[in-house]
């Protein structure tokens, strides 16, 4: 049988869940008492420094809006449309009372990342790993001595950026049509007056379709229709540049120059690999809005190449710290040394042991751990020993193994808090959403980490009242007995 529903019942009616009272068991409120919100003040007041102006959004907004988009893996919008629905994000963020309307809007969030810097972020990240800011771990670590303690995991991953995949005459297409735009926009004052220069656009468009519309072609073809599209760039930029040189002509934007200053290294570097037949050329360009973007070439299975920020970490006790972020294809064994001394000054102490692939074991990086009593887990260097003792092979294997850790953290930020593919189109805002999403993993690891030990202290408890009423029941047996 079914019985026919009423309605739906008016706002006025509906029963809150929490009967007019938050829940103290909501996961918000529990990280609301985790959040280092003074230091996350102190930090954010630091970028204001003038009393004139609008007042700014509060730090613990700020930085709350950003943590809470990088916990559920939003986009701007819907982020902060979410915040709009939530009593609890609200909260977090700091408000007294609920409010129906939006606290901040979806641009906000760019101002929010341009003000909270990635190196700002990397003091907060200890702080919230429990790592106390004393003046004596800020210092250099000595050049001899020190103590030995912990095992530190190193390696290094790549943040794919959203672009598109570039190719040389896709780009070359795109900067046709940037430069296109941009002088009908320099030339609209001297419309009636001079005669607009000469666009080959249909042409340019035609040769560019023949191309890519094909499922195979050739590489006479292909390089035919990149010559077709340099000579299209080159003869745009020369007719820009004479009417740029014009008194009285259209501005351009900021934002519209440094993309011209782009298509300009974009063009000489296209030239030089077409004259040289050549497919590398240093600080290429593969993408005009994102300029900073580089390939990295990773050498993974499905995926040779991937585009975007590589980040180099190291993880101790299950906290993960970003020691380098950068755009180039640096080699992360470069960095050992400065990581075994960034560890100095946060633990105060050189670590026991150092987990890490093959990059990191280079002779320069052998001789400096040897220096510091530091093991470095793996076989020597050199040519591969003709035996290998059975028992040396099994350690290695094993500890090895635990390396898979930091395998795991770059798993967790890349399906759960979105380090698969970072939407944030500036180089500073990429910085500021890698941190966060880093530093959103190190929180939970902590939360995961005190509700194990409330869980222990529980379990002791339990077990020492069930040990004293059974050694208290048996103390009254005998008792009985006896009479």
């Amino acid at each position: 049988m079914y019985l026919e529903q009423e309605n739906q019942v008016s706002i006025f009616e509906f029963i809150a869940p929490w009967n007019g009272q938050l829940n103290a068991s909501n996961r918000w409120i529990k990280l609301s008492g985790i959040i280092p919100w003074d230091e996350i003040e102190k930090e954010y007041a630091s970028k204001f420094t003038g009393f004139k102006g609008n007042v700014a959004k509060p730090a613990r907004l700020a930085f709350g809006s950003l943590f809470v988009q990088a916990m559920l893996d939003l986009r701007d919008r819907e982020c902060a449309e979410t915040i709009a629905e939530n009593p609890y994000i609200q909260f977090f963020l700091g408000f007294s009372e609920f409010q129906p309307a939006p606290p901040v809007s979806a641009s906000t969030f760019v101002y929010f990342r341009k003000r909270i810097k990635a190196a700002g972020m990397a003091r907060i990240n200890d702080i919230l790993c429990g790592i106390s800011k004393d003046d004596d771990k800020d210092q250099d670590p000595p050049e001899e001595g020190g103590d030995n303690d912990g095992t530190l995991i190193l390696d290094a991953t790549c943040a794919p950026q959203d672009i598109r995949y570039p190719t040389d005459l896709t780009l070359l297409n795109e900067a046709r049509e940037m430069l296109e735009r941009f002088i009908t926009k320099v030339f609209q004052p001297f419309r009636g007056q001079l005669k607009k220069p000469k666009m080959d656009m249909k042409n340019a468009r035609k040769s560019f379709l023949s191309i890519v519309k094909q499922r195979k072609w050739k590489y006479n073809q292909m390089r035919s229709a990149i010559k077709k599209q340099l000579k299209y760039v080159r003869l745009d930029l020369k007719s820009l540049d004479q009417l740029l040189s014009m008194p009285g002509h259209g501005q351009l934007s900021e934002l519209e120059l440094n993309k011209l200053a782009t298509i300009r290294l974009l063009y000489l570097q296209q030239e030089q690999m077409f004259k040289k037949r050549e497919h590398r050329v240093d600080d290429r360009i593969v993408s005009i809005s994102q300029p900073h973007i580089r390939p990295v070439v990773r050498g993974k299975a499905g995926q040779n190449v991937e585009f975007g920020a590589k980040i180099s970490i190291s993880v101790k006790d299950g906290y993960t710290f970003v020691d380098k972020i950068g755009w180039d294809n640096f080699s992360e064994g470069s960095l050992l040394i400065e990581q075994c001394k960034a560890y100095f000054r946060r633990f105060g102490c050189w670590p026991e042991r150092i987990l890490g692939d093959k990059a990191y074991r280079t002779r320069e990086n052998m001789r400096f751990c040897k220096s510091k009593n530091i093991a470095m887990i793996g076989p020597k260097l050199g040519r591969p020993a003709k035996a290998v003792d059975a028992k040396e092979r099994n350690s290695w294997i094993k500890e090895s193994g635990e390396r898979n850790e930091v395998e795991s953290k770059f798993g967790i930020t890349k399906r759960r808090y979105g380090l698969d593919l970072i939407m944030c189109k500036l180089q500073e805002t990429s910085e500021t959403e890698i941190m966060m999403q880093f530093m959103v993993m190190n929180v939970a690891h902590r939360i995961r980490v005190a509700d194990k030990k409330k869980q222990q202290i529980e379990t002791v408890q339990k077990t020492s009242i069930w040990q004293f009423t059974t050694s208290n029941s048996r103390i009254q047996f005998n008792f009985c007995s006896a009479y």
